[in-house]
């Protein structure tokens, strides 16, 4: 089994949400799979933005409405359109193709999971939006942060189901097909027109954090990078509700 070592992910990425350093579930090392784990990566930063936007919201904070609309088109665009479309045309495919059938396919309830919850995450980002047109009202408030926590909820549960049985399946079932795998996100990246880097979408989730007057001290920044502490450790306390 080899692990990606901290050293060598850009520091744009991060860390998972709870803090945890980003590894490789592989027997070799696995680029398709180091992708999958850095983009969970950035959309968990973009999650401790959004539970930022939650608190400064429940504790009667004014919020700029710009790093709202900001964050809800990184969800949409890279979160939505580039990852979870990706897997699910690309990435969960490859894994039911090792399967004899779908109906006899081992992980086939864990993709099944995968599916219903991408279509949930949907429906509470498209509920948000919505609900973000009028934060200075009360009920659109409310239903803001109501369908906000279930978004954050649902995601990171997402995230760690697909890290405990997706890819860790995938690094060893799909070990001989790293390169096609990785060739077919690449050209799904461009067939999309979206950066296949995520360097963009990362330096937008800190403009979003600048916006909302959160800094992290260089020593900080340092310890992140070594994987010793999360990017954000504020963003892992429980939310007042």
């Amino acid at each position: 089994m080899c692990a990606t070592r901290i050293s060598e992910v850009p520091k744009t990425f991060g860390l998972n949400n709870n803090g945890g350093s980003l590894f490789c579930y592989s027997r070799c090392e696995m680029k398709s799979l180091e992708r999958l784990t850095m983009e969970h990566a950035l959309v968990g930063r973009g999650l401790g933005a959004l539970e930022i936007i939650v608190r400064k919201i429940d504790s009667g904070e004014n919020v700029p409405r710009e790093a709202v609309q900001k964050l809800l088109n990184f969800f949409e665009v890279f979160g939505d359109r580039y990852h979870l479309i990706k897997e699910e045309s690309v990435f969960i495919p490859s894994l039911e193709d090792g399967c004899e059938s779908k109906s006899q396919c081992d992980i086939g309830p864990a993709i099944g999971e995968a599916y219903d919850g991408h279509e949930l995450a949907r429906i509470l980002l498209r509920d948000m939006r919505s609900s973000s047109q009028r934060l200075d009202a009360d009920d659109r408030k409310l239903a803001f942060v109501r369908n906000a926590v279930d978004y954050m909820g649902l995601m990171r549960e997402q995230i760690a189901r697909e890290k405990n049985m997706l890819i860790r399946t995938a690094s060893f079932r799909l070990a001989d097909e790293d390169r096609r795998l990785t060739r077919s996100f690449r050209q799904y990246a461009e067939r999309e027109m979206i950066p296949e880097t995520s360097q963009q979408f990362a330096s937008d989730i800190d403009a979003i954090l600048s916006e909302l007057s959160v800094t992290v001290p260089p020593a900080r920044r340092r310890a992140y990078s070594r994987g010793t502490i999360p990017y954000h450790s504020e963003a892992n306390q429980a939310p007042r509700f």
